[in-house]
């Protein structure tokens, strides 16, 4: 069971790595560290008629449990997942974190740690299925 040491937002690409205990706690990911999963889409709090702001996207605050989907041995579609991008991504590119740590998905870039592969494009704002791939993006020598 993860438990969230920060806000997490909805379909956010989360990370254990700086947080203060490393058990089991989670933070919005950025794109220097390895990414454990996304965070799930359900919400906190219940849709209010009227009310819109930052709430509406909350999937849990510190101490609050965290559902993450993270990458396991089944199939490509048992490692489908749902993300919010923070940038434009192109159909079958790789995915990392965004580096303002919101846990956004940005287009993956050699050198850093990736969720993994976009299945279809989206723009900023925008959710989008990807398949989990957790790993490095390096270079072929």
């Amino acid at each position: 069971m993860y438990r969230a040491e920060a806000t997490i937002n909805i379909c956010r690409i989360v990370t254990d790595v700086g947080t203060t205990n490393p058990y089991g706690l989670l933070v919005p990911a950025n794109a220097t560290v390895k990414p454990v999963g996304v965070s799930g889409s359900d919400q906190k709090f219940p849709p209010i008629a009227g009310y819109t702001d930052s709430l509406a996207d909350i999937h849990a605050q510190t101490g609050d449990p965290v559902t993450v989907h993270s990458q396991n041995s089944g199939s490509e579609a048992d490692n489908e997942i749902l993300v919010l991008c923070g940038g434009n991504v192109a159909q079958g590119a790789p995915i990392m974190a965004a580096a303002d740590g919101s846990g956004k998905a940005i287009t993956g870039t050699t050198g850093k740690w990736i969720l993994g592969y976009a299945k279809e494009s989206g723009a900023d704002g925008t959710f989008i299925r990807a398949t989990l791939a957790v790993g490095f993006l390096g270079t072929v020598s």
